[in-house]
């Protein structure tokens, strides 16, 4: 699937969440990430007037490190991929099942 195709679908669904939570997206990333986002997707940060969402927003939020979004603790890591590292992957306290979303145990650790 050619990136213009991906990248118009998820500005679609990201417009969606905005318009369903009447609100900008909250997006977390490194310095790093964001500033890429900014470079690609400038509009998407760009805060509108009023109440209506007709185009995506993003509400970004720095990570440079463990934070909370809610009641949900997160441990942002690099991920390994063999010869490759992605930039940051995150973990929480939350299992992703076939039946539904369930808390680990155990906390979540480094």
């Amino acid at each position: 699937m050619p990136m213009q195709t991906i990248a118009t679908a998820l500005t679609t669904c990201v417009r969606w969440l905005c318009q369903l939570a009447g609100s900008p997206l909250p997006t977390y990333g490194t310095s790093e990430h964001l500033d890429e986002l900014r470079a690609r997707f400038a509009y998407v940060f760009t805060p509108i007037q009023g109440d209506f969402y007709y185009k995506p927003v993003l509400q970004p939020h720095d990570v440079s490190g463990p934070f909370r979004v809610g009641d949900i603790d997160v441990l942002p890591f690099q991920q390994d991929h063999g010869p490759r590292r992605t930039r940051l992957t995150t973990r929480t306290e939350l299992v992703r099942t076939r039946t539904g979303v369930k808390r680990h145990i155990n906390p979540v650790g480094p």
